[in-house]
């Protein structure tokens, strides 16, 4: 029991100087990036993400519960058009699907 309490006693120190590790292992500039609020990850300058070109990254299905989708990177609620398939992008204006691995690039 004495063992228990010396061997908890001596870990606590390292507990609570765990929370400081969560970044320990980025350089300054990948920390900067990881601070900023996600709507700033986006390449290019604010309001150039105004393509239709979407992007279905994928889709969890759980039992019980409704599915799970990623479009373009985020939690979606909306549900790609019935022709797209987890990897594959689509033109929401001209309605053409891309094959995964042939994303054409956002202007």
């Amino acid at each position: 029991m004495i063992y228990r309490a010396g061997v908890i006693l001596l870990l606590l120190p390292l507990a609570a100087a765990q929370a400081e590790w969560g970044r320990l292992f980025y350089t300054p500039q990948q920390r900067a990036i990881l601070a900023r609020p996600a709507s700033l990850h986006a390449s290019g300058p604010a309001g150039s993400n105004t393509s239709a070109l979407h992007y279905f990254n994928g889709e969890v299905h759980r039992p019980g519960a409704k599915p799970l989708r990623w479009i373009d990177g985020q939690l979606a609620p909306a549900k790609p058009p019935s022709a797209v398939k987890p990897g594959e992008s689509w033109d929401a204006v001209s309605g053409a699907v891309y094959p995964a691995g042939r994303r054409p690039d956002r202007e």
